[in-house]
């Protein structure tokens, strides 16, 4: 069983001023940095310094994360050069975005440095991304929370519309990104964003923004004018360190009964770092949004309305298959997801888990999880975090697995961050066959269905996919983060690794094959702002959100729009992306093609010459680049000859003959037709031999290897 745990270990010395605190909140993670010395996987920083040579061969050396069962498969296009764009070591500087023109059948169709924008707050965080209804929504995550908006109806040429400024984050105890998520109305009229802090310690010196606290909780922000963004509520909200996700949905109307129930409506979901999911439902007064929290009904439960040990981020859809409105969970360290009906938020019913690891304490960070149908099945999409924690007592310097987790192969150290990042697809069309579904399980019940959970969850494993070039994820480095699915592809935001689309149709066909790279790009652009670092009096207790995004770029999010890719990289600008979706080029064919000639059907007399013979092309077959070039000819070449002697005589198109010439510089003539060919001479023929030679020639330019033959022409023209 994964036990509840301390996701920040930072947060331990905190943990001694506040009281002891036994769960995790979800939202945070560890220390990471990026500036790397040669042949290391992390970076510096007071819980920097992630990992040093061993931990870097081992990472080089790290298989693919990926399951014993799962076919091999045909790498995509784009596959080898992202294999290449994934530099440590040498040299390589991650904060260099020179070092990072990495791009394969992507491009950058517009980019906004945000300079101006931030001016005066030049070196600021950002984050999470929505957008709807032409409104893009970029957080603004650390040392304030905010919100910048574009206006993206044009998504190859997006349009900064205004900033909003939420409250200064934690500094001064600990480096907390307070602006964790944003979220925009299905109307693009309201943004929610989730404010996750701890205290109300800003750090020195004030900046203007220091006196504007607020949280934990979720500020609802009015955009009638986008222009002009007001916040018309604050929504506070228990949590450990407050909360990290927020999401708005509205569930349909329909049937409803006492075994079914439902309640339809708009509702605002959000996650509790350490103590589960507030669900609140959203009125309107004044035409503003109200948010009014909702508690399940027959239960004491009044700190959330789903009580869960640790929460992370959420998912939520009107199932196509059955009409139900389905919440689901990935759970951090918990497990791997869960699930709930939340068709009537006030009756919440969890109907699965997945975890194919319930073994393990510590091994990997459940992120980010989507969904998707097909052909009457339901797929879930779960990328895991990869990280590296610092612990100065233990030989490693790194924070590793419990003796118990090692000896069940979990791995070695605390986050799996010397292994590929996993994107897992699982097969949840049946919810009952994801294995035993309990988030309140006590230790005793873990022990007794953990193997039943297990096998159900491998059962159900689809394909993986991992990045390739076996990239050890290092603490955040080269870990998969954000994604969505649409149609058959599925976009990844990958940290310092870019963007990528895979090719997921397989997968999603019931095949059990890795996701193909059909494209990826590491956003480039020349203009940047500059970095964070590390202020003094940050973090006293322990850093947090300043050990890890040093580097150019870092893509914490991009969302699919309007056939482009909107993308924020965290410490500089806001990108328009575009994927190259076109055919792939043809195959170069340079196979020539063959001709014959049928010596039975041709014909020779002293007034009338006829040959015949067939072509063939094979052309050229596709590759991961490619796409299969069909065979094709151009024409069929043919030389008529009378030998004289070591000396020939070639027949023109109109009968006559040559003066005697070496009889390797023949005169051709185009015959009819090419897989079927024909050439017909009349005029009056001497005797004696002829030499027949045919050359085809393909449409890619191909000369074939000359076919030859002789005919004797017996007796004289009258």
């Amino acid at each position: 069983m994964r036990r509840s745990v301390l996701l920040l270990t930072c947060l331990a010395s905190l943990a001694a001023v506040l009281g002891a605190i036994g769960v995790s909140p979800a939202g945070a993670h560890p220390g990471e940095a990026h500036e790397v010395t040669p042949g290391a996987v992390g970076g510096h920083g007071l819980f920097g310094g992630l990992a040093g040579a061993r931990e870097a061969d081992a990472a080089a050396a790290a298989s693919r994360f990926a399951t014993a069962r799962q076919a091999p498969a045909p790498a995509g296009p784009c596959t080898d050069e992202a294999a290449k764009a994934m530099p440590v070591g040498d040299g390589h500087n991650h904060s260099d975005i020179s070092q990072h023109e990495f791009s394969c059948r992507m491009k950058q169709v517009a980019f906004e440095s945000l300079t101006a924008q931030l001016k005066d707050r030049p070196n600021v965080i950002l984050g999470e991304m929505d957008v709807k209804a032409d409104i893009a929504a970029v957080a603004i995550t650390y040392p304030q929370g905010g919100v910048l908006f574009f206006d993206v109806s044009d998504p190859a040429r997006p349009r900064f519309l205004s900033r909003y400024d939420a409250t200064e984050c934690d500094q001064l105890v600990m480096d907390i990104n307070c602006g964790a998520f944003v979220d925009l109305s299905s109307d693009g009229k309201t943004a929610y964003l989730s404010i996750q802090k701890l205290t109300m310690a800003p750090t020195a010196p004030l900046q203007l923004n220091a006196l504007n606290q607020s949280g934990p909780g979720v500020d609802v922000i009015d955009l009638a004018n986008p222009r002009k963004p007001v916040r018309t509520m604050f929504y506070p909200i228990l949590g450990l360190g407050g909360v990290h996700t927020v999401r708005s949905h509205t569930i349909p109307r329909g049937p409803s009964s006492p075994s079914k129930p439902r309640a339809a409506g708009e509702y605002v979901i959000s996650n509790q770092n350490g103590i589960g999911i507030d669900i609140a439902k959203v009125t309107k007064v004044a035409g503003k949004r109200v948010l009014t929290t909702v508690r399940q009904l027959g239960t004491v439960n009044l700190a959330a309305t789903i009580q869960n040990n640790e929460v992370h981020d959420t998912f939520i859809q009107n199932d196509p298959l059955d009409g139900r409105t389905y919440l689901y969970n990935a759970a951090g360290f918990a497990t791997g997801f869960n699930v709930y009906d939340i068709t009537d938020p006030s009756r919440i019913t969890q109907v699965a888990e997945w975890d194919p690891t319930p073994e393990c304490e510590d091994d990997w960070y459940a992120h980010t999880i989507d969904v998707t149908h097909k052909d009457g099945r339901r797929y879930v999409t779960m990328p895991a975090e990869m990280l590296l924690m610092i612990d100065r007592k233990s030989p490693s310097g790194l924070s590793e697995m419990s003796d118990g987790d090692k000896y069940n192969g979990c791995g070695t150290f605390v986050g799996n961050g010397d292994k590929p990042g996993p994107l897992w697809i699982v097969d949840a069309t049946d919810f009952s066959k994801l294995g035993p579904a309990n988030d309140k399980k006590s230790p005793e019940q873990a022990l007794a269905t953990d193997a039943a959970l297990k096998k159900a969850s491998l059962d159900a494993l689809v394909a993986t996919w991992t990045n390739p070039a076996g990239r050890a994820g290092g603490s955040l480095t080269f870990s998969p983060h954000n994604q969505q699915i649409v149609g058959d592809k599925i976009y990844l935001s990958h940290y310092h690794g870019g963007v990528y689309v895979l090719d997921a149709s397989a997968a999603f066909s019931g095949k059990r094959e890795r996701p193909k790279e059909l494209g990826f790009i590491v956003p480039h652009a020349d203009a940047t702002r500059p970095l964070l670092g590390q202020p003094p009096m940050t973090g006293l207790l322990g850093r947090f959100f300043t050990d890890f995004p040093l580097g150019r770029p870092e893509i914490w999010d991009m969302v699919h729009y309007k056939g482009h890719v909107l993308a924020s990289d965290m410490t500089g600008g806001f990108y328009s992306l575009r994927y190259d979706d076109g055919p792939l080029p043809l195959c170069t064919d340079r196979t020539p093609p063959r001709a014959v000639f049928s010596r039975k059907r041709s014909a020779i007399s002293a007034s009338r010459i006829v040959l015949r013979g067939t072509a063939s092309d094979r052309g050229c077959k596709a590759d991961v680049k490619t796409r299969k070039r069909a065979g094709a000819l151009r024409r069929v070449s043919v030389a008529l000859a009378l030998k004289s002697g070591t000396r020939c005589r070639f027949v023109s198109k109109q009968g006559r003959l040559s003066a005697p010439r070496s009889c390797n510089e023949p005169a051709y003539i185009t015959a009819r037709g090419t897989k079927r060919w024909r050439l017909e001479l009349q005029a009056r023929f001497p005797a004696g031999t002829y030499a027949v030679r045919v050359r085809p020639t393909d449409a890619a330019g191909n000369a074939g290897p000359p076919k030859t033959a002789t005919l004797r022409l017996r007796a004289a023209g009258r």
